[in-house]
């Protein structure tokens, strides 16, 4: 014999089998002999738990250590030439504006 479901769980599935069905909740309800109001009740208590946890509540927020930077540009550029003491590079798109600066600063450190 199978052991009864503890009440969240029993109800839990009602709210997600009246969810996915076509049928109203009365309707639903009605179906299964089960209390209009205490599905109501548990539908909403469900809905707000799942809000809840989809909305990170109740948890500590990561530290994001890095920004998200988007760089665009329409500017059509055939080729670039970049000349550093000896050293000259051509690129034939813009390199990453943060490696870029990351080179000039490297070069002048070493000059």
């Amino acid at each position: 014999m199978a052991l009864p479901l503890p009440k969240h769980e029993y109800w839990q599935q009602h709210v997600l089998a009246v969810n996915a069905s076509s049928q109203s909740v009365v309707h639903y309800a009605k179906k299964h002999g089960i209390n209009i109001d205490q599905l109501y009740y548990w539908r909403s208590t469900i809905a707000k738990r799942n809000k809840n946890k989809e909305c990170g509540e109740n948890k500590p927020k990561p530290k994001q250590a890095f920004k998200q930077v988007v760089i665009e540009s329409k500017q059509h550029i055939a080729e670039l030439t970049l000349v550093i003491n000896d050293a000259e590079l051509k690129f034939s798109t813009l390199p990453c504006a943060t490696w870029l600066h990351s080179l000039l600063n490297a070069s002048s450190e070493s000059s």
